[in-house]
């Protein structure tokens, strides 16, 4: 992945009315961008068209959230994301993008990025994920996936612990002790599970806002 040097770690932010629109062809090479992304980036007109959108890629984002944009947008979905650029001079500014694919007769010929500001809990939120990623680490910390698996086991555990004693006092404590065993091995197998699909769910909804969020906060003539 394209790694931009230098970067200042120093924040420019955007006037919070501003839309940062370009369209690139299926490659991602840029074809058109409106004046209020040409200011963002840093860049000139001249030096923006014709070049790849990882111009202004940040170095801090994580290929696999590329991959998976690349993946989404190639499937003919829109794409919506928390992103950190770079600026020409190694400034960063952060954008939620709204990512769609442009059609010609029925195939896709290239794609419309629309960015507006990210909001300062969206920054916090991306910024300690794709820490996390760019060091090797899972989205979700072990801390996040511990608790939603106590909240998701406790009733069964709970349940699971009577019927035992119940079981103790008809059969005798060895067959209660068995069952107890298995109810937990169980539970456990099938609390990895749902710890492994919650925290791909988790990483998404904190990273994604909802198209109709979105909607609220771009002019109609973007769409």
């Amino acid at each position: 992945m394209r790694n931009n040097q230098p970067v200042t770690q120093k924040e420019y932010k955007f006037p919070t009315h501003h839309r940062l629109i370009s369209t690139t062809d299926k490659r991602g090479v840029i074809q058109h961008c409106n004046q209020e992304f040409v200011e963002a980036s840093g860049y000139s007109r001249e030096e923006l068209i014709g070049k790849n959108h990882n111009l202004i890629r940040h170095p801090d984002m994580p290929a696999p959230v590329f991959k998976e944009m690349w993946r989404t947008l190639e499937s003919g979905k829109c794409w919506l994301g928390i992103v950190k650029n770079r600026r020409k001079n190694g400034d960063h500014y952060w954008v939620s993008a709204f990512v769609t694919p442009v059609y010609d007769k029925g195939s896709i010929v290239g794609y419309e990025s629309v960015r507006v500001p990210a909001f300062a809990d969206e920054i916090s939120r991306a910024a300690s994920i794709y820490e996390r990623l760019q060091s090797g680490k899972s989205a979700v910390s072990f801390a996040q996936r511990a608790i939603h698996g106590l909240e998701r086991t406790w009733p069964s555990l709970t349940i699971g612990s009577l019927l035992t004693l119940s079981l103790g006092f008809t059969t005798g404590m060895l067959p209660a002790i068995m069952s107890l065993v298995a109810f937990g091995v169980l539970v456990v197998v099938q609390d990895i599970k749902s710890r492994n699909e919650w925290g791909k769910v988790t990483a998404t909804r904190l990273l994604h806002k909802p198209i109709s969020q979105m909607q609220r906060t771009l002019p109609r003539q973007s769409w």
